[in-house]
Parts: C-alpha cells; sequence; structure tokens
C-alpha cells in the first residue's frame, strides 16, 4: 500500500512529479502525526494498547496515500483507467518473473537487516539493539532521499531502451546517479559529523554505540550508492537474474561471517565492518554483471559517474570538519556546519562533480533565471 508502483508509475510517465512530491510530504507529516498524537494521549484518555493503535494509524496512513494517488490519476490522466483485462498467461508469467527477481533482492535486504538484529540479540543486550533500530531508521530516511531520484529517472530510462537509445540511456543513468550522490552528500556529511549532537537532542538518552553505528551503516550507503542506478538498466532490459542471484547472494553473507566473528570476538562495531565490505563486494558485482550483461562501458562509469562522485566526497568534507572542530559543540556549531557542508559540497560538485559541458548548460541556465 505504501508504494502503489502503478499509480507512481504512471504519474511519472506524464510527468507529474510536482504531484507526486507533494504526496510523499503529506505522507510523511502524516506519519509523523499519530507520534505526536500519541506522545499527547496522557491529555485524552486511551484505552487501547497504544501499539495497536499506531500500527491501525499508519495502515490508515498509507490506504489514504493510495486512494489519493488512484482519485488524482482518475481525474487528471484520461489515458490511464481500468480496463477488463483478458486472461493471458504468457504476459502473466513475463510480469511474476520480473516482480519476482525484484521481489529477491528485496528479501536480500530484509533478511541482512534482521538477522544482524538476531545476531545482536544473541551476543549484546537490548540497548545495542535500540541503537541499532535508530541507525536503520536514520539509514532508511537518507536512502528513501535518493530513491526519489531513482523514481523520477527510471522511467526515461526504459523508454531509451525501448527506443533502442542505449548512449542517452546510459548518460542518463550515470547523470541520474550522480545527482543522486550529491543530494545524499548534502545531508550525510553534516549528519555525519553532528551525529553526537544531534542524536542528544533528537533522543535525550542516547543509548550506547548509537553514534558510531549510524557513521558506519552511512558508510555503507555510501558505498552501495555507487552503483544502485544501475538496477535502471537492468530493470529497463529485464535482465534481473543474474544480478539479483549474486548481489542477493553477497548481501546475505553478512549474516554467516557477522556470526563467525561474533563467535570469537564480541565487539559491536565488528558486524557493520562486515557490512561495510560486504557492501563494497555488493557494488563490484553489480558493475561485473552490468559490463557482461547490458555491455556496460566500466570506463565511460568511472570517468561519468565514480570518479566526480569520489572526488566531491574525498574534498566536500575538508571544510565543515574544520568549522565544527574550530567551534565549540552546540547549536552555533550545528548550524554552521550544516551551511559550510552546503557551501562546500556545491563547491566541489563545480570544480570536480561535473563535466565543462555541463559548468556550461548550467550557467546558461543561471543566467535565464536571472533575467
Amino acid at each position: 500500500l505504501t508504494r502503489p508502483v502503478c499509480m507512481t508509475s504512471s504519474t511519472n510517465r506524464i510527468s507529474k512529479m510536482s504531484m507526486f512530491s507533494m504526496v510523499q510530504v503529506n505522507r510523511i507529516y502524516l506519519i509523523f502525526n499519530p507520534v505526536h498524537f500519541l506522545v499527547d494521549s496522557s491529555v485524552i484518555f486511551i484505552s487501547a494498547n497504544k501499539l495497536i493503535l499506531y500500527s491501525i494509524l499508519l495502515c490508515s496512513v498509507s490506504i489514504t496515500t493510495l486512494l489519493i494517488y488512484i482519485i488524482y490519476i482518475k481525474n487528471n490522466i484520461k489515458d490511464c483507467s481500468l480496463v477488463k483485462v483478458k486472461k493471458d498467461f504468457s504476459y502473466s508469467k513475463i510480469l511474476l518473473k520480473y516482480s519476482g527477481w525484484n521481489m529477491i533482492g528485496v528479501l536480500a535486504g530484509l533478511f541482512r537487516n534482521q538477522g544482524l538484529i538476531i545476531l545482536l540479540n544473541v551476543y549484546f543486550n537490548p540497548i545495542v539493539n535500540a541503537a541499532q533500530t535508530i541507525g536503520q531508521q536514520i539509514y532508511g530516511v537518507v536512502n528513501q532521499l535518493i530513491s526519489n531520484v531513482y523514481i523520477a529517472s527510471r522511467p526515461q530510462i526504459t523508454k531509451y531502451h525501448s527506443q533502442r537509445n542505449d548512449i542517452n540511456m546510459w548518460r542518463l543513468i550515470f547523470l541520474s546517479g550522480k545527482i543522486a550522490y550529491f543530494l545524499m552528500l548534502i545531508i550525510v556529511i553534516p549528519l555525519f559529523i553532528c551525529i553526537d549532537f544531534i542524536l542528544h537532542k533528537w533522543l535525550g538518552n542516547v543509548p550506547p554505540y548509537t553514534s558510531i553505528i549510524c557513521r558506519l551503516l552511512l558508510i555503507s550507503l555510501l558505498i552501495e550508492t555507487f552503483t544502485n542506478q544501475l538496477f535502471g538498466g537492468f530493470q529497463a532490459t529485464n535482465r534481473l537474474k543474474k544480478v539479483q542471484s549474486i548481489s542477493s547472494t553477497i548481501l546475505l553473507l553478512n549474516i554467516p561471517f557477522s556470526y563467525l566473528i561474533l563467535k570469537f570476538y564480541t565487539v559491536v562495531q565488528l558486524p557493520y565492518l562486515v557490512i561495510i565490505i560486504i557492501s563494497i563486494l555488493y557494488s563490484c558485482s553489480i558493475i561485473y554483471v552490468a559490463r557482461i550483461d547490458l555491455c556496460m562501458s566500466v570506463r565511460m562509469f568511472l570517468r561519468e559517474l565514480f570518479i566526480p562522485t569520489f572526488l566531491v566526497l574525498i574534498t566536500a568534507p575538508i571544510i565543515p570538519v574544520v568549522v565544527f572542530l574550530s567551534i565549540k559543540e552546540g547549536w552555533s556549531s550545528c548550524v554552521a556546519t550544516i551551511l559550510s557542508s552546503i557551501v562546500s559540497v556545491f563547491i566541489c560538485i563545480w570544480i570536480f562533480g561535473i563535466t565543462r559541458c555541463e559548468r556550461n548548460k548550467l550557467k546558461t541556465i543561471i543566467k535565464r533565471k536571472l533575467r
């Protein structure tokens, strides 16, 4: 219910991304409203179990979001309507095969996270699991941000492939991957630097190891984001079997490796270091399969996506770190770090992250807007 794919795909195809953005913003607002409602429920007597009530409220948010998509598309996109479809099991087989391989990747990520939670429960106390939950929540929020860039670009990637325009397809894959990475850096850099202060203001009583777990999970996300947009090419060409088989198997290796290490060394940080190593292997496997199955040019991938984003990644944090260390920790330090991070990321993008042609296009757009 939370991801009505056919609805969002229709919205994307007609380029109604403003509507999609408004729905997503309102959905986040509706998700957080039940939390405030339950916190303030001490004023209003509620006899129901708050966890059950919370799940009911979240379910109602999902249903409301789905209804908004249906009503909007029915009234504004005339060529999208409900029709009676003849039974054609050949198409059903193709669709089930496509969705099945996508589901394997989703389940692999789910089992990786839940398996880690089980291991932490076995070897550590519940406080460490609370820290893991907080870190996973931050990881999920940042990942959702870049997922919206993927959602906006993948219908066009599929269109280029259907037109046999592979050059523009790869250009869009690399460009959208680069944009997603730059947007993520704007959030991740100040979050990574000021995580202790942010957690203290957010939670008050912060569980031990929370900050280090958050940082290690963000590092794994930074690694995986280098190649996540390549899945747009696999989905467009419907060649998911090999990449999902290999990448999902690699993701699941996190559980046995973490178990073996924790059996001999009960150190909280070790499973997360395993996650980082697995993330590197995961990204390398996607590049390898893309080169074989999609005939992707590794040289073009390095030139157009990896090298520019990596240069911005290693240079952009320098100024924010200096600012953070120069000011006493507090609101002034946090705000200064955030502002310096934004400025630093944009400067590094301008110098290292975009080509001369892209720089000239941006200059033209800026001049046109200023007139």
